[in-house]
């Protein structure tokens, strides 16, 4: 199995460069693997809690990945109100971008309540365990 890291370094290195093509095409591969997971979990059974638990540990964390990430683009977001942006709809350009701004804030709200549901979802699985068949019985 490759490394996670490895694979994400192929997309989106860590340490840059980074450009806006490079945080489209990290934000397109965010989309397709949240879609293979879900076609993923549809058809596997996760039967060991020990996998359920680590599942809940990387989503939490990707959760509060979001939320910053929200965040930060909420800002950048904001920046667009200057000269040469327009808004299409003909409406004032700085009551788009504030209403986007506003939008990509109010998610990042709701992606710091998903961590901490996800975080409580993280602790529980951590108390849970599963049986090894007693060999000695057999």
């Amino acid at each position: 199995m490759t490394d996670p890291d490895v694979l994400a370094d192929q997309v989106l290195p860590l340490d840059g460069p980074h450009t806006a093509d490079s945080i489209v095409a990290g934000t397109e591969l965010l989309a397709q693997l949240v879609r293979r997971l879900n076609h993923a979990v549809r058809d596997t059974d996760l039967d060991d809690p020990r996998d359920v638990h680590r599942v809940f540990a990387d989503l939490h964390l990707t959760a509060r990945g979001l939320t910053l990430l929200c965040d930060l683009l909420a800002i950048d977001v904001g920046a667009l109100d200057r000269p040469d942006v327009y808004a299409s709809s003909g409406a004032p350009t700085a009551a788009a971008v504030a209403e986007a701004a506003s939008a990509m804030s109010a998610a990042g709200q709701c992606a710091a309540t998903v961590t901490g549901h996800l975080k409580a979802g993280r602790d529980a699985t951590a108390r849970l365990g599963i049986h090894e068949p007693d060999t000695e019985r057999e």
